[in-house]
Protein backbone atom coordinates (compact mmCIF):
# COMPACT_ATOMS: atom_id res chain seq x y z
CA UNK A 1 0.00 0.00 0.00
CA UNK A 2 1.29 3.28 -1.01
CA UNK A 3 0.88 6.41 1.60
CA UNK A 4 0.85 9.87 0.57
CA UNK A 5 2.56 11.89 3.18
CA UNK A 6 3.40 15.49 1.77
CA UNK A 7 3.33 17.70 -1.44
CA UNK A 8 7.15 18.12 -2.26
CA UNK A 9 7.41 20.74 -4.52
CA UNK A 10 5.13 22.40 -6.66
CA UNK A 11 5.54 24.74 -9.71
CA UNK A 12 2.95 27.05 -11.42
CA UNK A 13 2.40 27.71 -15.00
CA UNK A 14 0.46 30.11 -16.98
CA UNK A 15 -0.04 27.77 -20.09
CA UNK A 16 3.38 25.92 -20.75
CA UNK A 17 5.34 29.22 -19.04
CA UNK A 18 6.02 28.74 -15.07
CA UNK A 19 5.39 31.91 -13.33
CA UNK A 20 7.74 32.96 -10.94
CA UNK A 21 6.61 35.01 -7.62
CA UNK A 22 3.64 32.33 -6.54
CA UNK A 23 3.76 32.42 -2.61
CA UNK A 24 3.18 29.52 -0.42
CA UNK A 25 0.04 27.84 -1.06
CA UNK A 26 -2.58 27.75 -3.42
CA UNK A 27 -5.81 26.91 -1.91
CA UNK A 28 -8.27 24.21 -4.39
CA UNK A 29 -11.79 24.92 -4.84
CA UNK A 30 -14.67 22.88 -2.60
CA UNK A 31 -17.31 21.59 -4.60
CA UNK A 32 -20.81 22.52 -3.63
CA UNK A 33 -23.61 20.77 -5.25
CA UNK A 34 -26.66 22.55 -6.35
CA UNK A 35 -29.32 20.69 -4.37
CA UNK A 36 -33.58 21.25 -4.64
CA UNK A 37 -35.68 20.96 -1.65
CA UNK A 38 -37.62 17.33 -2.05
CA UNK A 39 -40.95 18.06 0.25
CA UNK A 40 -43.25 15.12 -1.00
CA UNK A 41 -47.01 14.20 0.19
CA UNK A 42 -47.06 11.44 2.72
CA UNK A 43 -43.69 12.33 3.27
CA UNK A 44 -42.26 13.36 6.80
CA UNK A 45 -40.55 16.88 6.10
CA UNK A 46 -37.81 17.08 3.55
CA UNK A 47 -34.56 16.70 1.73
CA UNK A 48 -32.06 18.63 -0.43
CA UNK A 49 -31.59 16.27 -3.44
CA UNK A 50 -28.30 17.45 -5.04
CA UNK A 51 -28.38 17.72 -8.84
CA UNK A 52 -25.79 15.89 -10.57
CA UNK A 53 -23.32 17.42 -12.06
CA UNK A 54 -24.72 20.82 -10.92
CA UNK A 55 -22.15 22.81 -8.64
CA UNK A 56 -22.20 26.38 -7.21
CA UNK A 57 -19.51 28.99 -8.30
CA UNK A 58 -16.27 28.16 -7.78
CA UNK A 59 -13.48 30.51 -7.07
CA UNK A 60 -9.57 30.15 -7.19
CA UNK A 61 -7.13 32.85 -5.26
CA UNK A 62 -3.18 32.91 -6.84
CA UNK A 63 -1.11 34.91 -4.50
CA UNK A 64 2.09 36.50 -5.87
CA UNK A 65 5.07 37.74 -3.85
CA UNK A 66 5.31 40.52 -6.68
CA UNK A 67 3.36 41.92 -9.79
CA UNK A 68 5.28 41.67 -12.65
CA UNK A 69 4.16 41.71 -16.58
CA UNK A 70 5.01 38.13 -17.28
CA UNK A 71 3.59 36.22 -14.58
CA UNK A 72 1.21 38.36 -12.70
CA UNK A 73 -0.37 40.76 -15.55
CA UNK A 74 -0.41 37.61 -18.26
CA UNK A 75 -2.56 35.79 -15.66
CA UNK A 76 -4.74 38.84 -14.75
CA UNK A 77 -5.70 39.19 -18.88
CA UNK A 78 -6.30 35.42 -18.70
CA UNK A 79 -6.60 33.01 -21.80
CA UNK A 80 -4.24 30.43 -21.08
CA UNK A 81 -5.20 27.30 -18.40
CA UNK A 82 -3.62 27.45 -14.83
CA UNK A 83 -1.40 24.53 -14.34
CA UNK A 84 -0.13 23.45 -10.79
CA UNK A 85 2.85 20.63 -10.96
CA UNK A 86 3.53 19.10 -7.67
CA UNK A 87 5.36 16.27 -6.26
CA UNK A 88 3.60 14.09 -4.23
CA UNK A 89 6.17 12.27 -1.25
CA UNK A 90 4.23 8.57 -0.72
CA UNK A 91 5.77 5.62 1.45
CA UNK A 92 5.71 2.10 0.91
CA UNK A 93 3.72 0.88 3.63
CA UNK A 94 5.42 -2.85 3.57
CA UNK A 95 8.94 -1.39 3.44
CA UNK A 96 9.04 1.94 4.53
CA UNK A 97 10.60 2.87 1.22
CA UNK A 98 10.06 6.76 -0.22
CA UNK A 99 9.04 7.50 -3.38
CA UNK A 100 7.20 9.98 -5.13
CA UNK A 101 4.32 10.03 -7.88
CA UNK A 102 3.20 13.00 -10.31
CA UNK A 103 -0.13 15.04 -9.61
CA UNK A 104 -1.29 17.70 -12.30
CA UNK A 105 -4.21 20.34 -11.73
CA UNK A 106 -5.21 22.08 -14.63
CA UNK A 107 -7.58 25.56 -14.30
CA UNK A 108 -9.34 27.02 -16.96
CA UNK A 109 -11.34 30.32 -15.39
CA UNK A 110 -12.32 34.26 -15.75
CA UNK A 111 -10.46 36.84 -13.84
CA UNK A 112 -12.85 38.06 -10.94
CA UNK A 113 -10.96 40.25 -9.29
CA UNK A 114 -7.25 41.33 -8.73
CA UNK A 115 -5.03 42.67 -5.74
CA UNK A 116 -2.17 44.65 -6.61
CA UNK A 117 -0.91 44.78 -2.98
CA UNK A 118 1.12 47.54 -1.24
CA UNK A 119 4.37 48.78 -1.48
CA UNK A 120 6.73 49.08 1.34
CA UNK A 121 10.44 49.27 1.29
CA UNK A 122 12.08 45.74 1.80
CA UNK A 123 8.36 44.08 1.55
CA UNK A 124 7.21 41.29 -0.76
CA UNK A 125 3.63 43.09 -2.33
CA UNK A 126 1.45 40.46 -1.48
CA UNK A 127 -0.62 40.20 -4.77
CA UNK A 128 -3.07 38.09 -5.57
CA UNK A 129 -5.66 37.06 -8.51
CA UNK A 130 -8.88 35.55 -8.19
CA UNK A 131 -10.49 33.72 -10.71
CA UNK A 132 -14.18 31.88 -11.13
CA UNK A 133 -13.23 28.51 -12.44
CA UNK A 134 -15.40 26.62 -15.31
CA UNK A 135 -12.82 24.09 -15.87
CA UNK A 136 -10.99 21.61 -12.86
CA UNK A 137 -8.83 18.43 -13.93
CA UNK A 138 -6.75 16.65 -11.59
CA UNK A 139 -4.23 13.84 -12.85
CA UNK A 140 -2.62 12.15 -9.75
CA UNK A 141 0.46 9.74 -11.90
CA UNK A 142 -1.79 8.89 -15.07
CA UNK A 143 -5.39 8.81 -13.63
CA UNK A 144 -7.39 11.15 -14.27
CA UNK A 145 -9.08 11.37 -10.25
CA UNK A 146 -11.58 14.39 -11.09
CA UNK A 147 -12.68 16.32 -14.25
CA UNK A 148 -15.05 19.06 -14.44
CA UNK A 149 -15.93 21.46 -17.63
CA UNK A 150 -18.83 23.35 -16.74
CA UNK A 151 -19.10 24.63 -20.68
CA UNK A 152 -18.92 20.80 -22.14
CA UNK A 153 -20.93 18.32 -19.77
CA UNK A 154 -18.46 16.81 -18.36
CA UNK A 155 -17.94 15.41 -14.97
CA UNK A 156 -15.32 12.69 -14.40
CA UNK A 157 -14.15 11.37 -10.75
CA UNK A 158 -11.84 8.56 -10.60
CA UNK A 159 -12.28 7.37 -14.26
CA UNK A 160 -16.06 7.31 -14.37
CA UNK A 161 -17.70 9.64 -16.51
CA UNK A 162 -20.72 10.94 -14.25
CA UNK A 163 -22.82 12.75 -17.29
CA UNK A 164 -22.50 10.19 -19.96
CA UNK A 165 -25.74 9.17 -19.79
CA UNK A 166 -26.90 12.98 -19.38
CA UNK A 167 -24.79 13.95 -22.25
CA UNK A 168 -26.65 10.61 -24.53
CA UNK A 169 -29.64 12.15 -23.35
CA UNK A 170 -29.39 15.26 -24.93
Amino acid sequence: MIIPEAVHSYNVYNGTNRIIGITGAVELPGFQYITNSISLAGMPGEYDAPVLGHVASQKIKIPFTMIEQDGYFAMVKGGDDIVLRASIQTKEAETSKLGTIGMVVTIRGITTEYNLGSLEKAKLMNSDITKEITYIKIVIGNVVCLEYDKFNNIYVINGEDMLAKVRANL
